[in-house]
């Protein structure tokens, strides 16, 4: 059992020092976790359920010793609390509130993440430098993978197909193919930096990580596991991160600050500040993101802010909470479907082959912004582009706003034939970005060929 004190000593990195962590969801609609939040009190040895309607603690769960992690899997029937001293995970059936099993995994476990759909459920164990992979439909440990140093977070990508896991003293992440179980890249995020807790944009594109050492957060392009960015200066030993779901908004809970930050995930700039109580270590949203939750370590609490409005109601749960979970929301995606034509113009001066890129949203759900870039021929300046669009050497970006389910938004540019090679002309207009998971890759690309026998005469 760890001590008042020691758990003090360590908040100045801040409770990360411990390992102590959780990967968090928020209430929706299910049985059992529906409109519930789970609260781990670290001293307490419990776990406290919030009605998230009347924001009051409903019961109170015993667990073992020192609960950090929660996590509550995507159907919301159950509950995962990972106990900090015990070397265990327990699972608790949300229709019951009580304890059903217990998993042994390694030492000091700590963040949580489960995937998407819900098979599977990662464990960094701080204390041996390890990560505990259990199969959810028998409760078994089925591998263990060796990480970097004092692991204190497992994240699940969007998809589930990467797992990504801080490693504190080693100052990095591992980057976990989930079908091998192999790590396949390590992430160095400089000396001092001891990351604590992740979160991944809807579309996978981007890691943000909490160096609560370095105060700061590292931005990872997921593409080339290489640090995009780093946001600094703004929070004193920042921990929680959550990204909202439309990936527009990411918080941060700075834990001797007492406050949560709101970044722009499109410029990383913070736009709010919210004071939040006294030590906040964790974050989650719920289901619509309409309601974030983070627990206060030092003055027992549950902040719950309105992200509408960025008000706070508080609600008092045990003693030392660290960790706050409830059931995640559905993971988004929006197939973008691109289509490409290409049309001569001859009868204007100077003729042109006028080339038109079609987005369309095929769903299910809105797109709040989607990127498509054109291969156009080499030393060839279009003209006439569409609003949004731009040229950088021999591809033509176009950005596609706001576009709802089966809406599709056409940009077109202009190539001038004088400028062309005679003979074939290839384009192709590919997807390069979008906010969310495109779960149909086949028809992000799309192809178009002109012949080009004089200035006066092509076809496409």
């Amino acid at each position: 059992m760890i001590d008042r004190r020691t758990l003090s000593a360590a908040l100045v990195l801040p409770l990360t020092a411990l390992g102590l962590a959780v990967v968090c969801a928020a209430p929706a609609s299910a049985a059992g976790a529906t409109g519930r939040v789970y609260a781990t009190n670290f001293i307490d040895d419990t776990v406290s359920v919030i009605n998230a309607a009347t924001n009051t603690v409903t019961t109170t769960i015993p667990v073992g010793n020192n609960p950090g992690g929660v996590v509550v899997d995507p159907a919301g029937n159950t509950v995962y609390v990972a106990d900090f001293s015990d070397g265990k995970v327990e699972v608790i059936d949300a229709a019951t509130n009580t304890v059903t099993t217990t998993i042994p995994v390694g030492s000091v476990p700590g963040y949580l993440s489960i995937n998407p759909s819900g098979t599977r459920l990662y464990v960094p164990n701080a204390g041996d430098n390890t990560v505990s992979v259990i199969n959810t439909a028998t409760n078994t440990v089925t591998t263990t993978i060796a990480v970097g140093s004092a692991p204190t977070m497992a994240q699940v990508s969007p998809t589930g197909s990467t797992v990504y896991v801080t490693n504190q003293v080693g100052n990095s992440v591992s980057v976990i193919n989930a079908a091998t179980n192999a790590v396949t890249a390590t992430i160095n995020l400089g000396l001092g930096a001891s990351p604590a807790e992740t979160a991944v944009t809807p579309n996978g594109g981007n890691l943000y990580v909490a160096n609560a050492g370095a105060d700061s957060v590292s931005v990872i392009s997921t593409a080339t596991n290489t640090v995009a960015t780093t946001i600094t200066g703004a929070c004193d030993k920042p921990g929680g991160v959550k990204i909202t779901p439309d990936g527009t908004a990411a918080y941060v809970a700075c834990g001797l600050d007492n406050t949560v930050l709101v970044i722009d995930t499109a410029t990383n700039t913070v736009t709010t500040t919210i004071p939040v109580g006294a030590n906040p270590t964790d974050l989650a949203l719920d289901a619509t993101a309409t309601h974030l939750y983070t627990p206060n370590l030092a003055d027992g609490t549950v902040s719950v802010i309105g992200t509408a409005t960025n008000t706070v109601t508080t609600v008092t749960v045990g003693a030392f909470p660290v960790g706050v979970g409830a059931q995640p929301p559905a993971v988004r995606s929006a197939d973008v479907d691109v289509d490409l034509t290409a049309s001569p113009q001859l009868q204007l001066l100077p003729p042109y082959i006028q080339v038109d890129v079609t987005a369309h949203n095929l769903g299910p759900d809105a797109v709040a912004s989607a990127t498509l870039s054109t291969a156009i021929p080499t030393g060839v300046t279009a003209t006439n582009l569409s609003s949004g669009c731009s040229q950088t050497g021999a591809t033509i970006r176009c950005t596609y706003p706001n576009l709802a389910s089966s809406a599709s938004a056409t940009k077109t540019f202009r190539l001038p034939i004088g400028l062309l090679t005679l003979g074939t002309v290839s384009l192709a207009a590919t997807r390069t970005a979008s906010n969310l998971i495109d779960p149909n890759p086949a028809n992000d690309t799309a192809t178009d060929t002109c012949l080009v026998l004089s200035v006066l005469l092509a076809t496409c």
